[in-house]
Order: C-alpha cells, then sequence, then structure tokens
C-alpha cells in the first residue's frame, strides 16, 4: 500500500497507493518519462509548469 511498482504490482493496487515508484520496467524498457506521463495522468501538467519555472529562472540569472 505503501509503494506501487509497474513491475511487480497490480493495477488494482495503484489507486490505494501512497507512493509510485517510476522505476524502468525491465519487461518494456520503456524510458522512464515517457512511463511517467503513462502512469501518472498529473505528469504532463507538473512536467510543463517545471519546465515554464525552469525558463523563467533561467531568464532572470541572465539578466534578462
Amino acid at each position: 500500500e505503501w509503494l506501487w511498482c509497474e513491475s511487480w504490482c497490480g493495477n488494482t493496487t495503484k489507486s490505494r497507493a501512497k507512493t509510485i515508484d517510476l522505476c524502468n520496467n525491465p519487461m518494456t524498457k520503456e524510458p522512464k518519462l515517457q512511463g511517467a506521463r503513462r502512469i501518472v495522468k498529473e505528469w504532463p501538467g507538473y512536467d510543463e509548469q517545471v519546465r515554464s519555472f525552469t525558463v523563467t529562472v533561467e531568464a532572470i540569472l541572465a539578466g534578462e
């Protein structure tokens, strides 16, 4: 219940997981970020927020 990983846990327990381990699945060899987008429905939005924040911070540090 505390840790869910696609490699050894079934999808029926994912909704009760408190932590999702985005480890590489040795069965599929799927890249981590691609798996994150598929497994965590909120991931694309979070990823976009972080990328936007990074661009903002880099611009500030560059004096723009």
